[in-house]
């Protein structure tokens, strides 16, 4: 269990925070022939699937789509169970998911929330 929090989930519940939105099973599109075929010709294993994550709400102009490999996708969707399992814990209506991440990184090491918006805050006391 702890393996795989440390170096399956772990890694997956960081990029839920980049990410800033749920990671469902409908946002992830698997690659087409086309794209498989491009990634053969470049020398890339595909002997697992690949997917596209792509949000509800997707602005092609502005948005990046991250890329994942079938156990990726499946550590995000293992990662995400974990967040709902915090949230449940909570005794309240957290609402959106937004809330929910807040949620949790208030209660995960600051590791996990590094460089994102849900990112810990520290206060420093100034000593007079």
């Amino acid at each position: 269990m702890l393996h795989e929090l440390l170096f399956e989930v772990g890694p997956a519940i960081t990029a839920i925070f980049k990410l800033g939105y749920e990671p469902e099973e409908k946002y992830f599109y698997e690659f087409t022939e086309e794209h498989y075929n491009k990634l053969q010709d470049e020398g890339t294993d595909i002997t697992e699937k690949w997917y596209m994550l792509i949000p509800e709400k997707y602005e092609y102009q502005t948005e990046k789509v991250m890329v994942v490999r079938e156990h990726e996708k499946n550590n995000l969707i293992k990662a995400n169970a974990f967040i709902a399992n915090y949230c449940k814990k909570s005794d309240s209506d957290l609402g959106n998911y937004d809330n929910k991440l807040k949620y949790v990184a208030s209660l995960l090491p600051a590791v996990f929330t590094k460089n994102t918006k849900y990112q810990k805050t520290t206060t420093h006391l100034k000593i007079v």
